[in-house]
């Protein structure tokens, strides 16, 4: 079932840009832990290897679009944080990297044999443009591949965030709609959607990854620092509020002590489909 409230796009993409724009340093530190983990499997779902041009939209810190460069193939990157493309481009020389934005992409039509996105989705005001963008630039037989968050009964980080939220925080506030979190988590979704846009033949797949930690308290650091969204709305709670949000998602991450690390099951829906 597609879940869609009514967003603002112009409101909402200058929030999600703002927001990017200030936390490119902290979202390497923190959620590169575990996005870093669908790197390899997002390629695999493209064939992305020799020769091919592979575009990452949302690359973020470039990983996706180095990857695939080490594959042999041309990797391309685009993001629309300045930030963000100026510390891909000084990571991964390598690789090569624009600012642009994912639902306007900068690129001819039929220009690559692949495009991944990794969890940039529902970062977008408008999903559906994004993934027509990307039916456009693939060549016939290219293949697109896009990750986002399965719910948070799978992705445990977000069952701890969304408990302490509930228990404590106050979530009637002042900010721009946007998609909602796990739409996408839905396979049935992806598929409606894939198809609308002239893809064939849809999949989708949990692939499972681990959020480690070295202090029970660094997810709320992450969390309160290295985002947009939830950052925000972390932002906007009491102190009161905010040190009961932090007290109850320290116990629940100390329940994950492995050795001397805190390890948070996470898992990603991968979906996949082809341009034929």
């Amino acid at each position: 079932m597609s879940t869609k409230p009514d967003i603002d796009s112009e409101t909402f993409r200058e929030f999600e840009l703002t927001g990017w724009r200030k936390v490119s340093a902290e979202y390497q530190e923190y959620y590169s832990r575990v996005t870093r983990q669908t790197v390899e499997p997002l390629l695999d779902a493209v064939g992305a290897g020799q020769g091919m041009r592979i575009l990452d939209v949302a690359t973020g810190p470039g990983y996706v679009a180095a990857a695939a460069t080490t594959r042999g193939a041309v990797g391309v990157g685009i993001d629309f944080s300045e930030p963000q493309i100026e510390l891909a481009r000084q990571q991964f020389a390598g690789s090569e990297f624009h600012v642009s934005d994912a639902e306007d992409l900068p690129f001819p039509d039929q220009d690559f044999d692949g495009v991944v996105i990794n969890f940039g989705v529902l970062h977008f005001p408008q999903p559906e443009v994004a993934i027509s963008e990307a039916f456009r630039v693939l060549r016939k037989g290219g293949r697109l591949a896009f990750t986002v968050w399965a719910a948070s009964e799978v992705s445990k980080a977000f069952d701890i965030v969304e408990r302490a939220l509930k228990t404590h925080g106050n979530l009637d506030l002042p900010l721009p709609k946007g998609p909602y979190l796990y739409r996408f988590s839905d396979p049935e979704e992806c598929s409606r959607v894939l198809l609308a846009a002239g893809f064939d033949n849809p999949t989708s797949t949990l692939v499972n990854s681990v959020w480690r930690f070295p202090a029970p308290e660094t997810l709320f650091e992450a969390v309160s620092s290295a985002g947009v969204r939830m950052t925000s709305v972390l932002n906007l709670q009491t102190p009161a509020a905010l040190e009961n949000i932090r007290a109850q998602m320290r116990n629940d991450c100390a329940k994950y002590v492995s050795g001397d690390m805190i390890e948070l099951p996470m898992g990603a829906i991968l979906s996949t489909a082809n341009k034929t």
